[in-house]
């Protein structure tokens, strides 16, 4: 699968989350290979500003890859690419605060991210007296901890279906003239 989509090409931590009727459920982080389609500063009302990205990654359906492993098939989702609405508007973008040149650089931030959000669940859990809601944060850590291994499993699954795309070479950080 070559870069067919004249976007610049870089790594990125793609959050894994499941929308559920109780919301959001976070699988974890991987690094993959995005699209680059936009970046610009956020200016914070504390003064401060930082870099944002908008990008498109080519595989984020963690939902489909964990229904294949279930059922014991091949993963055969189809790569996404940048595409514009009726507005011009591009989809589906993803939000993200840094690019990264290489997988092991991207990788490192999206197992830090992981632990860091293990980290979070077990201490909700230790510090919950309530019987029900520690139980509810056991379980989640448990299924985390196993989404965590399905989560490594799909970066290594989307890297390789994106062998072919080459990492663009050029930095692009935000300029003001």
């Amino acid at each position: 699968m070559k870069n067919k989509s004249g976007y610049p090409v870089k790594y990125a931590v793609l959050e894994l989350c499941e929308e559920t009727r109780n919301g959001k459920i976070i699988n974890g982080y991987i690094a993959s290979k995005c699209y680059l389609v936009e970046s610009s500063i956020v200016f914070n009302d504390n003064g401060t500003s930082h870099e944002e990205y908008k990008v498109v990654f080519p595989y984020n359906n963690i939902e489909e890859f964990k229904r294949s492993i279930k059922h014991n098939e091949e993963y055969n989702d189809i790569a996404i690419m940048p595409r514009r609405d009726a507005c011009n508007n591009i989809y589906p973008i993803s939000i993200v605060d840094n690019l990264y040149d290489t997988l092991g650089n991207a990788s490192e931030i999206a197992v830090e991210k992981n632990i860091r959000y293990l980290n979070y669940l077990e201490s909700k859990y230790n510090s919950i007296l309530n019987p029900i809601l520690k139980s509810y944060y056991k379980e989640s850590i448990s299924e985390l901890t196993k989404n965590l291994e399905i989560a490594k499993f799909y970066e290594e699954i989307v890297e390789e279906k994106t062998k072919d795309i080459e990492v663009s070479k050029t930095s692009y950080k935000c300029k003001i003239k």
